[in-house]
């Protein structure tokens, strides 16, 4: 605007347009990444979105610009990185991100990412639990390092289970069910782990748990077959100390809990006595025996778990005073094991063929010449008169298992998983299908021995590997001390003989 010095002044007024031309050649671009690192994992699917956020400031263009060869991935207008293939094996891509200014500015940002295995955390766990616990109950938490990463995975048992769940998506695995450890102590689960977002076939990582399960007291000692009364027979006039049998109780559970300790409570405990870890009774005084007319005892045998703290079984014994005792060895085509879990049966079905009363008086491993043998037992037997309750003599014995041997080895056959048939060289009477396999040896109390010899034998392998070594050493330790004690019996007791030569055993 002008004015003049003139009164009233004069104005005039004129406009001017500056312009000012922009070169753009300042305008930088800016480009940031939230990481320089990302992890994946081997079996994601295409369209999984990378935990990466692109933020740029004066970009005209942002583009992966190298390390995508082969078009793995994906950079969305939105700052994401899209996966666009399946990730089927380990591999480490080195991107680099580029921001492109208007004026041409180019700034840039490089991140790794690495695609690693599907993984547990270890391997194996392992752990603990007490059975008969109340259920449920948690036992542990399986982890893996994409569930560490936030990456949405599936856990899962490779077989359907009735005892155990496991938590999809932490891993945490429960106990749905008690556990009896006598019918399983160890248990081992398969547990599999995939993506929840994983491409058709890909592959499972695995995990295995050991669950042991912790003993409880919880059986109470039972004497199997032999309970819940044991008669034993003693001929008269026998010398005391005088063993009578081995008392054995079993118990299911382990380590101290299984460990039993037996005693005396009832009858007359000073004319008896037991070991109180071996189960081994004795007669220490037998002039109750002498006394007319006395011709039976009764005792009562306690057996107590967890070393005689514990839950306890009782057993009644009756020990008869017979005039003379006949002992036969009977040689069984089946595992001292077997005989013993099925005493009771095999002796109620063998007395019932011969008519007579048969009486177990022990079970041993089978011992000869050639050392032990697991697959056969030597039970030391003596039979008895029903009507007379007398020992019957050996030459009885042998002609009534000569009539029924057919029938008694149909009764060994049913605990057996094979049968062998051996005709014996020394017998030309038995065809060599004869099928009658019970040795009787005979071990009689009387002035001479007689000894009759008919082999016909049968046997099963059973393959009782674990049972065997155990049982073995206690078995020859047993043998060696009724060898023992019959050739100190025989020495003072003029009118009883036991024979432990081989050869003259009873073999049908």
């Amino acid at each position: 605007m002008a004015a003049d010095q003139g009164e009233p002044p004069r104005v005039s007024n004129a406009s001017v347009l500056i312009s000012v031309k922009d070169n753009n050649t300042d305008v930088i671009s800016v480009v940031d990444l939230s990481s320089d690192h990302i992890p994946l994992v081997v079996g994601m699917a295409m369209g999984w979105r990378l935990p990466l956020n692109v933020t740029t400031t004066n970009a005209a263009n942002v583009n992966i610009s190298a390390g995508n060869e082969g078009g793995w991935f994906k950079l969305t207008d939105d700052g994401y990185i899209i996966l666009e293939r399946n990730i089927t094996e380990v591999a480490v891509f080195e991107l680099t991100v580029t921001a492109t200014s208007i004026t041409g500015y180019k700034a840039s940002q490089q991140v790794q990412v690495a695609a690693v295995p599907l993984s547990f955390d270890q391997p194996d766990y392992i752990t603990t639990v007490t059975e008969n616990n109340q259920a449920p109950l948690s036992l542990v938490d399986l982890n893996s390092y994409p569930e560490s990463l936030g990456i949405p995975v599936v856990y899962f048992l490779s077989e359907p289970s009735d005892v155990f769940s496991i938590d999809t998506s932490s891993g945490s695995l429960t106990l749905v069910q008690q556990l009896d450890r006598e019918i399983t102590s160890i248990h081992v689960l398969d547990i599999r782990l995939r993506l929840q977002n994983e491409y058709d076939g890909a592959s499972a990582a695995r995990a295995s748990v050991v669950v042991r399960v912790k003993d409880k007291n919880d059986n109470v000692p039972n004497f199997g077959s032999i309970g819940p009364k044991l008669r034993l027979d003693i001929p008269e006039n026998i010398t005391a100390p005088w063993s009578l049998a081995t008392i054995t109780a079993f118990d299911l559970d382990e380590g101290l809990n299984g460990l039993i300790a037996y005693s005396i409570t009832d009858g007359d405990a000073t004319a008896f006595s037991i070991n109180r870890d071996t189960g081994n009774l004795k007669l220490e005084d037998n002039s109750r025996f002498d006394k007319l007319g006395v011709s039976i005892s009764r005792l009562t045998v306690l057996a107590v778990d967890r070393n005689g703290t514990g839950q306890a079984a009782s057993l009644v014994v009756e020990v008869h005073s017979v005039k003379q005792l006949y002992q036969f060895k009977l040689l069984a085509p089946v595992s001292s094991s077997t005989f013993t879990n099925n005493q009771n049966a095999i002796v109620r079905q063998l007395s019932d063929i011969l008519s007579l009363q048969l009486v177990v008086d022990d079970v041993l491993v089978h011992s000869d010449e050639s050392g032990l043998d697991t697959n056969r037992a030597d039970v030391l037997i003596h039979a008895l008169d029903p009507q007379t309750n007398a020992s019957v003599p050996v030459d009885s014995i042998q002609r009534k298992v000569t009539d029924k041997e057919a029938e008694i080895s149909q009764v060994f056959q049913s605990y057996m998983d094979e049968v062998t048939v051996r005709k014996s060289p020394s017998d030309d009477g038995f065809s060599a299908a004869t099928v009658a396999l019970i040795a009787i040896g005979c071990i009689m109390f009387v002035l001479s021995i007689i000894a009759i010899l008919v082999v016909v034998r049968l046997w099963k392998r059973q393959k009782e590997y674990a049972e065997r070594e155990e049982t073995a050493v206690r078995a020859r330790q047993r043998v060696e001390e009724r060898l023992a004690r019959q050739k100190e019996t025989a020495n003072a007791t003029a009118s009883s003989k036991i024979s432990d030569d081989p050869d003259h055993e009873f073999e049908m």
